[in-house]
C-alpha cells in the first residue's frame, strides 16, 4: 500500500512540474527605436511591430523600476531607442507579441 501512494505522489508532482513548465512564458529581450504619439508608442523591429502600452512597468536611465506610467523615454511626438520585453501570445490561432516592459 506504501508503495503505491508513493507512486501516486511522484505521478501527481510530475504532472504538476509538466502543466506548470506549459504554462509559463518567456519574456524575449529585443531594441529598436520608438515613435510616440500623445496616445500611443509602436516600435518596428524584426519585421514586426510592436504597440507599447503607455501603462507598463519601466525602468528610467538611472536603474529606477516604475510600476507603470508612461515612460519617460516616451514622451509624445519623439523617437527613441528602447530596450523592451515581449511574451508570445495565442489567440484563436494567432500570435502576437505583447510587450511587458520597457528600458529607457
Amino acid at each position: 500500500m506504501t508503495f503505491a501512494v508513493l507512486l501516486a505522489a511522484v505521478a501527481a508532482g510530475v504532472l504538476g512540474y509538466v502543466f506548470g513548465e506549459a504554462g509559463r512564458q518567456t519574456v524575449i529581450t529585443r531594441t529598436g527605436v520608438a515613435y510616440s504619439s500623445a496616445t500611443q508608442a509602436i516600435v518596428q523591429t524584426g519585421g514586426w511591430s510592436y504597440n507599447i502600452p503607455l501603462d507598463v512597468p519601466w525602468t528610467d536611465t538611472q536603474g529606477t523600476l516604475h510600476d507603470g506610467g508612461r515612460p519617460s523615454c516616451l514622451p509624445a511626438y519623439r523617437r527613441a531607442s528602447i530596450v523592451f520585453g515581449t511574451v508570445n501570445i495565442t489567440l484563436a490561432g494567432a500570435t502576437m507579441r505583447s510587450v511587458v516592459w520597457v528600458r529607457c
